[in-house]
């Protein structure tokens, strides 16, 4: 094993690119309003020492855990480096949360500090701001292996507050941080990577740190800003994003968006919600069925399905099949496997792990069976050949009639409407039917407005009767999240 094959902690990672490539540009910052800020590896090792500091002057330790509640700013970054350069994990939290929601994520997640951008001297948990880390001196700190470097929280389809310690590795091997997505997904390794989604959410803070440990050019946007976005492309020209089926959708409603050059990117990713097919179209279209991939994960890392555009073509609808290194089973509720095309719950584990590898804070705990399969609630079918369909989460599913309705498939029909900007479909109690389809609209406001009797007949128009919404609610705006993601059972239950 050579020595840059030797794994090294995090810290060391970063002090160690630093040595390498002092003044290489790591980090871009764009923000909304104010210019661009580049910080070379050397700023990170510098400015990352400062926050492990202060860090430990508030008199954090190894193997403790530290909240970071930042909006995306190099400052989050810098305060993730600098809680692992001593030995300390991190837990992620939105920098707005409601007093509430804060209160009961703390106290799942015991950390002995808040990282943010202002102090509270009367909070039980010390409240630290990060700007006080640029007054102190830039020693270089003892470098130690943090146990469990990061949690995210999730609330899953219970609400409750918890976070998810992920199996992230304490020592990681220059170069393979990032790097074993190359192998999955058959591409070229990229240098330069947009991050925009906000870093309180496992899968860009995962993408952000791996990619930097990998000595990529991160390119970190304060939040999705379409506009902000296309500059980005056009003047720095990366190699590789991650997008949702949202921001795909109002990508497509940017003015120009045909006239945009997607050639720089090797590979554009999307996932963390279904797709609709007229949706995919556009884009493998726009950016070539070659360099588009779906993925199918979740938060706990226990596998993904993945499938490139041109596999999608062929069977439209698909979110591919397993990743090299994840086993899948399709399960019913007595835990038998299902017949091929049948629907049932998706259980995934990586490969000949009979015990998950991640853990949780909290009192919520994900369902785990006999040989560490584990699932989050989603239900699915797979074809002969192995490719797998997904059905909508279970607690989302829609009994109307005795007959199930997938909410997804609703809103992928709705969505083709020109005056629909935005579309959630949701069960609600019905004396008749049990429950009836119920959806959600908002509207582009440019588009002639349609009424709700309109809406339905389009819908019938696509759909069998039972799937076709009874009943139509215009919204000013859809209250999804900044990951664009949206919680269907709170939303049937204020309608309850």
């Amino acid at each position: 094993m050579t020595t840059d094959q030797v794994p090294v902690s995090l810290g060391e990672r970063i002090r160690g690119l630093a040595q390498e490539k002092p003044h290489t540009v790591a980090l871009s910052f764009f923000p909304c309003d104010g210019e661009r800020q580049d910080l070379t590896y050397a700023e990170l090792d510098r400015r990352s020492d400062q926050v492990a500091a202060l860090l430990l002057r508030h008199g954090v330790h190894a193997g403790q855990r530290v909240t970071i509640g930042l909006r995306n700013s190099p400052e989050h970054v810098v305060a993730a480096l600098g809680a692992w350069k001593i030995g300390a994990g991190i837990v992620t939290m939105r920098w707005d949360v409601p007093q509430w929601e804060r209160d009961r994520l703390l106290e799942a997640t015991a950390p002995a500090a808040v990282v943010t951008d202002h102090a509270d001297p009367t909070a039980a948990v010390p409240v630290i701001d990060i700007g006080v880390a640029g007054d102190l001196p830039a020693h270089p700190v003892d470098i130690t292996p943090p146990a469990q470097p990061m949690a995210i929280p999730t609330g899953g389809s219970t609400g409750s507050s918890k976070a998810v310690v992920l199996p992230v590795p304490s020592k990681i091997t220059p170069g393979a941080a990032f790097g074993g997505n190359y192998a999955m997904f058959g591409i070229e390794p990229v240098q330069r990577h947009v991050v925009m989604a906000p870093l309180y959410h496992g899968n860009p803070l995962m993408m952000l740190h791996c990619g930097l440990f990998d000595g990529q050019h991160i390119l970190l946007l304060e939040k999705f800003d379409i506009g902000l976005l296309l500059r980005v492309i056009s003047e720095d020209r990366p190699h590789f994003m991650t997008l949702v089926p949202t921001m795909m959708r109002r990508l497509l409603d940017a003015p120009g968006i045909d006239e945009v050059d997607w050639s720089c990117f090797h590979m554009i990713l999307h996932g963390t919600a279904p797709c609709p097919q007229w949706l995919k179209r556009r884009w493998i279209t726009l950016v070539g069925a070659d360099r588009l991939w779906e993925i199918f994960a979740s938060s706990e890392l226990v596998g993904s399905i993945i499938v490139r555009g041109d596999e999608w073509l062929d069977r439209p609808g698909t979110i591919g099949r397993p990743a090299t290194g994840t086993e899948l089973r399709i399960l019913d509720e007595d835990l038998r496997d299902v017949p091929t095309g049948e629907v049932g719950e998706i259980y995934m584990r990586l490969a000949g792990v009979e015990k998950p590898l991640f853990d949780y804070l909290g009192k919520d705990k994900p369902k785990v069976i006999d040989g560490g399969y584990v699932s989050v609630g989603d239900l699915g079918r797979r074809d002969a050949d192995g490719y797998v369909y997904s059905a909508d989460r279970k607690d989302d599913l829609i009994i109307t009639g005795g007959a199930n309705v997938v909410p997804a498939e609703v809103e992928a029909a709705l969505s083709e409407h020109p005056a629909v900007a935005d579309v959630v479909v949701i069960g609600v109690p019905d004396d008749e039917w049990g429950h009836r389809v119920h959806a959600l609209v908002q509207t582009e406001l440019e588009q002639p407005q349609p009424t709700a009797a309109e809406l339905i007949a389009f819908a019938r128009q696509r759909l069998t009767t039972y799937k076709t919404p009874k009943s139509v609610e215009f919204v000013a705006r859809m209250p999804r999240s900044d990951m664009f993601k949206i919680r269907r059972s709170a939303l049937a239950a204020e309608r309850a």
